[in-house]
């Protein structure tokens, strides 16, 4: 680690040049000051012109800018892949042990994270990380993970650096995520979800017959695996359980193997694939439908068999299981805000989840509500949600993957991908609510291909 110090004078400009290189392969090279000028000249050029790419005209147009390029400087540019942060163990407690690597790319957010970066004008980074994300997850259904390496990593084994103090005193310090090789049953729904995006756009045709053979075989395991239990979305390290997102993405998955199939029905030469599949899906929504809701207030709950909340069961509505003015959507979000929410602000969940300590309340939940809320045309209310998480924003706009109700405090890993993609989505929600699974998204990046 090296240090310096150094003062300047009001209006004095200064430069400070960082390069890097392998070990033992560093050569130092001094730059005049017109060499540095010009590199900057460049830099702010570049980014300038990027951001003016932003097609979204609307209110909180700023926020939105900057949410893109947050997510633009998150993509490794050598693959394609989109980190979910560029930081490692910045707590979600101050001093607090719930501290962890977050440098890798995870299924979950792929389709939401296509769909949004075309939606708003940037079709060539949605195409890039498209090109990754099929790349990377090609092989055996049996071995796709959870997240992977912005190279394409699969091992990523955690290991606790012990010599490192962490911010503020909050230990341990962790490199890679023990969570690689959780089952999380939501995994299948996401690359299937972001599998038929990408599809819808090029055409069912550039489908591989390797590639729909692996598509198909990873409807197959969903099916298979539907009802075991598994770690979740938010990667449980407290026990396995039937969550209830899980059956939900379980769901999708099915369903958007069905409409693949739909966009191209020579992907498979089964002939009784198309009502095996159907009969599954409509198993998973009676087992939702009857053991995924609170019987007494007819919210959405955690898990089947546990009393609890959790705000993914907003993704119910989201994801176009329901019409976002169903009585049980609404009894959900009623619950949420009465019982997840703290000033505003939403926590994931708040029961057992095998961890010490407490954590802070979620950017995305928080923002997820602002969505359910203008899909269901509380459209002031959803603002408010809104601008309760902007007005948390740092000098630059960046946000952190969780705030403190009681201070408004960023807490976690800095600046977060899904929670600027949760702002995308909040402010789109408002512009275009309508019933189905962020189908204005789709639609907008259809348009984009066009031009």
């Amino acid at each position: 680690m090296c240090t310096s110090r150094a003062s300047v004078d009001q209006g004095q400009v200064a430069y400070v040049a960082l390069t890097y290189a392998a070990a033992g392969a560093l050569t130092v090279r001094r730059f005049s000051r017109a060499d540095l000028s010009g590199r900057s000249a460049e830099t702010i050029a570049f980014w300038t012109n990027w951001a003016a790419r932003c097609t979204y005209q609307g209110p909180h147009r700023d926020a939105v800018v900057r949410s893109a390029l947050v997510l633009k400087g998150l993509i490794y540019d050598e693959t394609g892949a989109l980190a979910a942060a560029p930081t490692t163990s910045l707590p979600e407690e101050i001093g607090g042990e719930r501290n962890w690597d977050y440098r890798y790319t995870w299924l979950r957010d792929s389709a939401a994270m296509l769909a949004a970066l075309g939606a708003i004008g940037y079709l060539e980074e949605a195409q890039h990380f498209a090109d990754w994300l099929l790349r990377t997850t090609a092989g055996r259904a049996e071995d796709l993970q959870i997240m992977y390496g912005i190279g394409g990593e699969r091992l990523l084994h955690e290991v606790d650096l012990d010599h490192r103090k962490g911010y503020r005193g909050s230990r341990p310090v962790r490199v890679d995520n023990g969570a690689w090789d959780q089952f999380q049953l939501d995994t299948y729904g996401e690359l299937l979800a972001a599998a038929f995006l990408v599809l819808k756009l090029r055409g069912a045709q550039t489908l591989t017959p390797r590639g729909a053979a692996f598509l198909c075989d990873v409807v197959e395991l969903n099916i298979k695996r539907w009802q075991e239990v598994d770690e979740g979305i938010w990667e449980i390290r407290g026990g396995r359980r039937h969550f209830v997102f899980s059956k939900l993405m379980a769901r999708l998955a099915v369903d958007c193997g069905l409409h693949i199939l739909d966009l191209n029905p020579a992907l498979t030469q089964d002939p009784g694939v198309r009502e095996r599949w159907q009969d599954a899906r409509q198993e998973m929504r009676t087992a939702l439908e009857t053991r995924g809701v609170d019987p007494k207030t007819g919210a959405f709950l955690r898990a089947f068999e546990h009393d609890e909340l959790d705000a993914s069961a907003l993704q119910v509505g989201l994801r176009g299981f329901l019409p976002p003015d169903d009585p049980r959507i609404l009894a959900t979000i009623d619950r949420i805000e009465a019982e997840l929410t703290r000033n505003g602000h939403v926590y994931r969940y708040l029961g057992e989840d095998g961890l010490q300590g407490e954590e802070g309340t979620f950017v995305f939940c928080t923002l997820w509500m602002a969505s359910a809320l203008a899909r269901a045309g509380r459209t002031d209310a959803a603002e408010t949600y809104l601008t309760r998480v902007l007005d948390c924003a740092n000098d630059l706009g960046l946000l952190a993957e969780e705030i403190d109700p009681g201070t408004g405090e960023q807490l976690g890993n800095f600046p977060q991908g899904f929670s600027h993609l949760g702002v995308i989505g909040a402010v789109l929600n408002p512009a275009h609510a309508q019933p189905g699974a962020d189908a204005f998204w789709i639609d907008r990046w259809k348009d984009l291909k066009g031009r």
